[in-house]
């Protein structure tokens, strides 16, 4: 499990130039909270993954050092995976030396994004940000993946 809390994130560029906060909107949109979890599960032939990844929301301004109308403000993103693994066939007890090899036939069933969750972003006004809509940003969303593996 990790958390990031960012109390700082500036950046100078060099002399003679402003100071861009980050945390405000300066020269990107950073959040100031990020949360990572992992688990990470295996008994007998049965294994489980789950990832949690939590971003807070941001800001990124159009003018430096001022929020404003069009600015773009990013809400909080929260993403679920999940992936189960289960070995299908075994062969006859092997060797320490010769397990990692023979082990047998692999089936992973793999849940990227487990609750469909989309980046969502309003101006700073308030209105609907263009190309944030429902499948601009991530046409994709929830992805569904099987494996079927074996080692030789």
């Amino acid at each position: 499990m990790a958390h990031t809390w960012r109390l700082e994130d500036s950046v100078i560029i060099r002399d003679g130039l402003p100071q861009l906060d980050l945390l405000a909107g300066d020269g990107g949109a950073a959040a100031r909270h990020q949360l990572t979890a992992r688990v990470d599960a295996r008994y007998g032939r049965w294994g489980l993954n789950a990832a949690l990844n939590w971003r807070g929301p941001s800001r990124l301004r159009r003018d430096l050092g001022v929020d404003g109308p069009m600015d773009l403000r990013l809400s909080s993103l929260t993403t679920v995976g999940v992936k189960a693994s289960t070995t299908l066939a075994r062969t006859a007890t092997p060797s320490a030396t010769e397990r990692r090899r023979t082990e047998g036939l692999r089936l992973e069933v793999e849940i990227e994004n487990l609750f469909d969750a989309r980046p969502m972003a309003t101006l700073g006004d308030g209105s609907p940000a263009p190309g944030y809509g429902r499948n601009d940003q991530d046409p994709l969303g929830r992805t569904v993946r099987m494996t079927l593996s074996r080692r030789f």
